[in-house]
């Protein structure tokens, strides 16, 4: 965080939290270390890599555009969306400013399950028709399971399985990911079967 405060010395930092594999608990000792930083005054979106850290900087602005499910802002950053039910636990540091508006997406985002599942299709839509399974479809395994749980329990949370969690991980260590075609490929299918009935 000090190196952000250095980088971005003129503006305020209104929250930064794990972001990625971290905060939804499928990382690994090779995963990088992801970061949301959302910042007041700040205009647009940037990505600031180093070393095994990687940091999304966020106007305020923007970030209600990511949350909001904004359809001016690409679906690559809101498909994570879910990732704020890892707080508190993933939080780095958080001003009181900002508090209201976080409760609201958490509190929102069961509503807006749908809206969210809508725009996880659209993005992953276009690799699956072609077959193309990259290391980045382990989110259709982790999504498919929290809408089951979120379907059986009435809540939604970060939860999964243990035998996804063990899926999950042989997926990122294989180097053939083909070998999981089947799998994620029926993973994308549920997810555009639950939005094309509700």
């Amino acid at each position: 965080m000090e190196n952000i405060k250095r980088i971005f010395w003129n503006y305020k930092i209104l929250i930064m939290y794990r972001c990625g594999s971290y905060a939804f608990n499928t990382s690994s000792r090779q995963s990088d270390e992801d970061y949301i930083v959302v910042l007041d005054g700040y205009n647009g979106v940037g990505h600031i890599g180093e070393d095994n850290k990687e940091y999304w900087i966020f106007g305020l602005e923007h970030f209600k555009q990511k949350m909001e499910f904004s359809p001016h802002l690409d679906k690559y950053y809101q498909i994570y969306n879910d990732e704020i039910f890892a707080f508190p636990n993933s939080i780095i540091y958080m001003d009181e400013s900002i508090k209201p508006l976080i409760d609201k997406y958490i509190n929102e985002f069961p509503s807006k399950v749908n809206l969210w599942l809508t725009k996880v299709i659209e993005y992953y839509q276009k690799p699956i028709s072609i077959k193309d399974i990259t290391k980045r479809c382990y989110h259709l395994l982790r999504i498919q399971d929290e809408v089951i749980n979120f379907k059986n329990t009435g809540s939604f949370s970060l939860y999964l399985s243990d035998e996804t969690k063990e899926k999950i991980r042989l997926f990122k260590l294989s180097y053939d990911k083909s070998l999981y075609q089947k799998e994620i490929i029926e993973a994308f299918n549920y997810l555009k079967k639950e939005v094309e009935e509700n």
